[in-house]
């Protein structure tokens, strides 16, 4: 789900287990392929198979497989580890992707909580200023930040349907390995998340 937390997660992992490689699908962006109609694509029911990433695929096969990878925005070399942290909304719903997965964390969080926390780290980024000579870079980031939410605020109204979607959502949240509540704190769901993932590694050993 948009704007759920997952970013905040999974570098919170990262921070956890020191290593672990981020792969994220919106830094993949210009490589995902999307249905050309995506009103039509909604309503005949969002079928995943619809929308691939090769790139993303690609990177992800070769970190599991023990190869490098280089990040798309940044050609940083990410290493391969145990654990490949993956952010990607579709979770294993995407079959592209799905062999390459094993484990899947969903984050429950009702979309106007999203939102209204969006716009409560902005308000608060705005509201902060580190001293009187950072005043106007302060103004400056604060200004670019409010834009920042004005456009993803439009993006939503414009797509509010592939957002809320039960025929996109409910699949994903169906195929998870366990469903977290994004009501909490960010630490909190971290330390859920860590529990399962170490049940998990356990199970596995």
């Amino acid at each position: 789900m948009l704007a759920s937390g997952k970013s905040t997660l999974v570098h919170a992992l990262a921070q956890h287990w020191l290593g672990s490689p981020i792969l994220a699908f919106d830094e993949y962006a210009q490589h995902a392929t999307w249905p050309s109609n995506m009103q039509k694509w909604l309503q005949d029911g969002a079928d995943p198979e619809q929308v691939s990433n090769r790139r993303l695929h690609d990177d992800l096969a070769a970190l599991i497989d023990g190869r490098e990878a280089l990040h798309p925005l940044t050609g940083i070399t990410l290493a391969p580890a145990p654990l490949v942290l993956l952010e990607d909304p579709f979770g294993r719903t995407r079959p592209d992707i799905a062999a390459w997965i094993d484990y899947v964390l969903f984050i429950d969080i009702p979309t106007d909580v999203s939102i209204i926390r969006l716009v409560q780290r902005t308000l608060a980024l705005s509201a902060t200023r580190s001293s009187r000579t950072a005043a106007a870079t302060s103004d400056a980031r604060a200004a670019e930040r409010i834009d920042e939410v004005l456009q993803w605020l439009n993006h939503y109204l414009a797509h509010r349907d592939m957002y809320t979607s039960p025929q996109l959502i409910e699949p994903i949240r169906d195929s998870s390995d366990v469903v977290l509540s994004g009501d909490g704190a960010p630490s909190t769901v971290k330390e859920d998340a860590v529990f399962h993932i170490e049940q998990w590694m356990k199970a596995g050993t």
